[in-house]
């Protein structure tokens, strides 16, 4: 999925890195996404990291490249759709101030955790 989405040579270097700039991906996919033993093209056994749809989804959103794009903007249209259903059907704001106000708050604290995690990873 890397690969397709990134035309990377390498890229489990790729996700590495990625996963080096994103420690909370880095987190998310060493908690949530297993290492399988999967046979490769060359037929050779390789411990390979494997996801279900959702977990694909987090990973997809992660990564910096036009390609991922139409994945990102489907699954932003899909979540307004399944939020203004939860509001129809509840009656209910479900981005609350307060709730935006915590968003915003997490939001600042990842950038910081973000940007001190910056030091020298490139691409």
């Amino acid at each position: 999925m890397i690969k397709a989405l990134t035309n990377s040579v390498n890229p489990t270097d790729y996700l590495k890195k990625l996963r080096k700039r994103d420690t909370f991906l880095g987190d998310y996919i060493g908690t949530n996404c297993p290492q399988v033993t999967m046979t490769t093209e060359t037929g050779k056994k390789r411990k390979t990291l494997a996801a279900r749809i959702d977990q694909v989804f987090r990973i997809i959103q992660s990564i910096p490249s036009k390609k991922a794009e139409p994945f990102k903007l489907w699954l932003a249209e899909v979540a307004k759709e399944a939020r203004l259903k939860l509001e129809a059907e509840t009656g209910k704001k479900v981005v609350s101030p307060l709730n935006a106000k915590n968003m915003l708050s997490i939001e600042k604290m990842n950038d910081k955790k973000y940007k001190n995690d910056m030091t020298s990873t490139t691409f």
